[in-house]
């Protein structure tokens, strides 16, 4: 038997209940973490992130990745396109039960002045939160494809937290244009926990995700 809940339409996630023998639940949720739109050149490679998750635990097994135009780019089954030829064609996600995410993908000759690398830096060794802990803040960098940097003002960010896009009640959450700064309440129960922090530039080409642990403050 199959159950559907939580169908979330912005952010393109649905949980998906399914009852087992025992008459347990088991909670399937895919969600996109890298950028929607990309542009990758002729004869490179892109990888594809995504956050699998059963039960809130990320994981790797049933997932699966297609090209719709394996003549403009193909698909390794661990989410690595190769760009085969100039064109269009969309790489799908899927996982078991979950609804499949796309990502739109354009195979070009040379890549454009703003498709180059982002980069999210943090004061620290590790970019860890601690519950109860002083806000961090983390920064954006992006820079073009010979590596020059480009203005941190196209920055967008966003919170995925359990394959949901969004803030949850328990995080508070300062952000420009440039920085973002996060703060998590102290609660011993969000130990052990993971916050990605997906940051793009304002034309879906250029991103990268950040992944944050929460820790204890000793």
């Amino acid at each position: 038997m199959l159950e559907e809940d939580n169908f979330n339409s912005t952010t393109d996630n649905r949980e998906l209940m399914v009852a087992d023998y025992f008459n347990n639940r088991n909670i399937y949720t895919l969600s996109l973490i890298s950028p929607q739109n990309i542009e990758v050149r002729k004869g490179k490679t892109f990888s594809i992130q995504v956050s699998a998750q059963v039960n809130g635990s990320d994981t790797t097994e049933g997932l699966t990745f297609i090209s719709d135009d394996v003549n403009v780019a193909s698909v390794s089954e661990d989410g690595i396109i190769n760009g085969i030829d100039e064109g269009d064609t969309v790489i799908k996600a899927m996982f078991r039960v979950a609804q499949p995410v796309e990502v739109n993908v354009r195979v070009v000759e040379a890549l454009s002045q703003y498709q180059g690398s982002a980069q999210i830096t943090f004061i620290g060794v590790v970019p860890d939160l601690r519950v109860g802990g002083a806000a961090r803040t983390y920064t954006a960098r992006f820079f073009d494809a010979q590596g020059n940097p480009l203005p941190s003002s196209l920055a967008v960010w966003s919170i995925i937290v359990d394959g949901i896009e969004g803030t949850p009640t328990w995080l508070t959450v300062e952000k420009n244009s440039t920085t973002i700064r996060i703060q998590v309440q102290n609660d011993i129960r969000l130990i052990g926990r993971t916050i990605n922090l997906r940051l793009t530039d304002a034309g879906g080409i250029s991103g990268t995700v950040l992944r944050i642990p929460i820790t204890s403050l000793t």
